[in-house]
């Protein structure tokens, strides 16, 4: 939970109008949180009393999301909607009632947040992979990340709020005709940062041109961060 920021004057205008002002009085900001409710329930995410107060261009939500992401994603569907500036995250987890009792070797902690990246203008998902993780070709992650919100990888605009979810280890099997350079300008733009996955891979590799046909690499990625 906590209060997230937001461009007011970026983000998708759910009156159909250039110019979309802010609601001036209660009733305009009562059918203003509705219109809001009606567009995050149209998503289809899994969440239940879902609640939407506007004032002064904050919106307040709350309800029970069934995950981590899901409460991501309706801060985000939310905050970006112009008109508003911020969002008071007051969701919590749905507790599922009918799951077995789980021991304490099993439990793993919670999810682990996204982090939250705003878009300028010349940015591509590629561009913001490669800003978080290390590895432009990790749009993919980000796109599935931030749909159904986002419906093409290219449909990105300037101030708009896109998650970034951590990623886990990701590995390449090394198929006939590979370099650490090739697999290196796969994955992380440049095939001079060759010597980056021969230092992740040492245990395994006695020198850059020790690989070998159906090896598993790892290919290392930075966890993202606030930009």
């Amino acid at each position: 939970m906590g209060l997230f920021s937001f461009i007011g004057d970026a983000g998708k205008k759910l009156f159909g109008t250039h110019d979309d002002p802010k609601p001036k009085t209660p009733e305009e900001a009562a059918d203003f949180a509705v219109r809001i409710k009606e567009a995050a329930l149209g998503l289809g995410l899994p969440v239940q009393h879902l609640g939407i107060r506007y004032a002064g261009g904050t919106v307040t939500i709350r309800g029970e999301a069934a995950d981590q992401a899901t409460i991501e994603k309706l801060i985000l569907a939310v905050g970006n909607v112009s008109g508003v500036q911020a969002v008071d995250d007051l969701l919590t987890l749905a507790v599922d009632t009918t799951a077995e009792t789980i021991q304490d070797s099993e439990f793993v902690g919670p999810e682990p947040a996204s982090a939250f990246h705003t878009v300028v203008g010349g940015e591509t998902l590629g561009k913001i992979a490669a800003a978080h993780y290390g590895v432009a070709s990790l749009y993919t992650v980000i796109f599935e990340a931030n749909t159904p919100m986002l419906t093409h990888p290219d449909a990105i605009y300037p101030g708009q709020v896109l998650r970034v979810p951590p990623v886990t280890q990701i590995t390449h099997t090394v198929a006939s005709g590979d370099t650490l350079g090739k697999i290196a300008k796969t994955y992380l733009g440049s095939a001079a940062r060759y010597t980056d996955i021969f230092e992740a891979n040492r245990d395994q590799l006695a020198n850059p041109d020790a690989i070998s046909v159906g090896q598993k690499l790892v290919i290392p990625v930075r966890q993202p961060g606030n930009t």
